[in-house]
């Protein structure tokens, strides 16, 4: 705690305000390995919202769920090297992130990046705008100006991390389409 707030200047309540997000995403994850504890606050809603002819599909791709869970779990091998590719993927990005905000001479500490690209990634795949438009803008704007950069420069940041994280992949894929339609 002490680290966070004298050498990165950041708040006290902005650090635990880190420290509880993250918190609730691990509860979150712990929380949804367990069917009975998921089905039981997932029934009731599902039986609200969803029309009586998508209910067996939904309850088939929720038992696919659990059954590839336990099979994770059965094959620890492979389940060792899930979370080792996983853990290099998120080093990159933070990488990625951090030398990007150092390329726009930001003076972020690689620290804040480490703490806060796990959030601009969780942010940027949710489901409730097109590639994260908006969402991640919004909690850009939010997290860099806990260390005193601008909207624009957030903005800014955001828009790059767009081009770079949409564009190349779209490309590649554009090429193997236009290949094998």
């Amino acid at each position: 705690v002490v680290f966070f707030v004298m050498f990165l200047q950041v708040s006290l309540g902005f650090f635990w305000f880190i420290v509880a997000v993250f918190a609730a995403i691990v509860i979150g994850a712990l929380g949804a390995t367990r069917k009975n504890g998921v089905a039981f606050l997932l029934r009731p809603v599902a039986n609200r919202v969803l029309p009586k002819r998508y209910r067996a599909d939904a309850t088939a791709i929720f038992a696919g769920f659990y059954e590839g869970i336990a099979a994770f779990r059965r094959q620890k091998a492979a389940g060792a090297q899930v979370v080792f590719w996983g853990v290099v993927y998120w080093l990159l990005n933070i990488v990625q992130f951090a030398v990007l905000a150092e390329a726009l001479h930001f003076g972020v500490p690689f620290s804040y990046m480490f703490l806060v690209t796990p959030l601009i990634i969780l942010i940027d795949t949710l489901p409730v705008s097109f590639a994260g438009l908006g969402t991640r803008e919004a909690l850009l704007i939010f997290l860099f100006s806990a260390v005193g950069l601008a909207a624009e420069q957030a903005i800014g940041f955001s828009l790059i991390i767009l081009v770079l994280g949409y564009l190349p992949p779209a490309l590649a894929g554009l090429g193997v389409w236009v290949k094998e339609p």
